[in-house]
């Protein structure tokens, strides 16, 4: 496969130089379908159960019979939690022990990262910069540069390999815009912003745990990113 070769910017939207993408990483057919299994898990796997309503067992009271089981003329009934009587449990209704959680293998979650990323190649809808030192935490400043990088559409994604604490407090107000880390990054952030901007250490964190070489789990592995 041949070596993919991007031009890289500063942010005032400058040339810097080329980068060379690897075609393992950056350059695999798309995979729709696969693409659809990871973001359905990494989307139920951030479900939490918060309905919940009491069963029998959990509503208070009931402990004694109503009346004798027999010589009243009334049915029989052993407690007056049951789920037929006013103010007793309900069944079948929600409860928040319910585990929505899912697993995919590696493989398939790192291929299908990778799809998204070749996805963005594909469509010019990469842009890769030097770097997010120059954001001094101000949404302005931030804005004005992104204005400036070619080809870049509201509703964009930016990565770095380690979160910046001043480009976070800059990018994270623009309501269309998300900030996040290489390790952090999810496939379903990258499929539902139009624009990725990546940081040219960023390319490299991704490359590297995307590479058949390592066993380093993909960026996109089920479970919660904790803040």
């Amino acid at each position: 496969m041949a070596d993919i070769t991007l031009s890289k910017f500063d942010l005032t939207g400058k040339s810097n130089g080329t980068i060379t993408l690897d075609p393992t990483v950056f350059g695999v057919t798309a995979h729709a379908n696969l693409i659809h299994q990871v973001v359905v898990t990494q989307l139920a796997n951030s479900r939490s159960a918060i309905a919940h309503v009491k069963d029998r067992g959990e509503v208070s009271g009931g402990g004694k019979k109503p009346w004798r089981q027999k010589g009243t003329g009334n049915a029989r009934a052993g407690s007056s939690r049951s789920p037929l009587w006013r103010g007793g449990g309900i069944t079948f209704g929600p409860s928040n022990e319910r585990n929505f959680s899912k697993r995919l293998p590696q493989k398939m979650r790192q291929l299908a990262f990778k799809a998204a990323l070749s996805d963005k190649v594909a469509n010019k809808h990469l842009i890769v910069v030097t770097s997010l030192d120059d954001l001094k935490g101000k949404t302005k400043d931030w804005m004005n540069a992104y204005r400036q990088l070619p080809e870049a559409i509201d509703g964009a994604l930016v990565i770095s390999r380690d979160r910046q604490p001043l480009a976070d407090r800059a990018i994270r107000n623009v309501s269309t815009h998300q900030y996040t880390s290489a390790q952090h990054a999810k496939l379903y952030d990258v499929m539902r912003h139009t624009t990725l901007v990546l940081t040219e250490d960023a390319v490299a964190a991704l490359t590297e745990q995307l590479s058949a070489k390592t066993s380093v789990a993909a960026p996109v592995a089920a479970g919660k990113e904790k803040s």
